[in-house]
């Protein structure tokens, strides 16, 4: 929204045409044929609330010949999608800053690229630190 304004969109043009935002990146798997699975230290649990959900399984690649010692092998995305309401359109209107729509969001049950790479992570698709990597958190 801040740079379709700041390219010189007008904000009643941009609330009234806006259906939505969608945000995308690749995070690269981890690799299927040197994956193992390792329990999450408590402090990783604590530093991201995953108290409620007991022993938390994550993955990582050991690195071997078919990823050419990375760990890694594929991509799959992660996404952010963002639906414009009633309430999102005013905000638009009055020409927010970003610290005001990082506050609309943060009253909304909105998930960040950053919550659905956490997602994959405990899938054990890709680990903490490649969505870290990838959306710079």
């Amino acid at each position: 929204v801040t740079r379709l304004i700041d390219m010189g969109v007008e904000p009643y043009l941009l609330s009234s045409a806006m259906l939505g935002v969608v945000g995308q990146r690749l995070v690269r798997t981890i690799c299927p044929k040197c994956k193992t699975d390792f329990l999450a230290p408590a402090g990783l649990i604590e530093q991201y609330g995953w108290q409620d959900k007991g022993d938390v399984k994550l993955a990582k690649g050991n690195g071997c010949e078919d990823c050419y010692d990375s760990g890694y092998k594929g991509r799959v995305g992660i996404h952010e999608v963002l639906k414009t309401d009633a309430e999102l359109q005013k905000l638009i209107i009055s020409n927010p800053s970003r610290d005001e729509l990082t506050e609309y969001l943060d009253h909304r049950d909105f998930d960040n690229l950053f919550v659905d790479g956490l997602d994959r992570a405990l899938k054990r698709l890709t680990t903490i630190e490649e969505v870290s990597r990838v959306t710079s958190i």
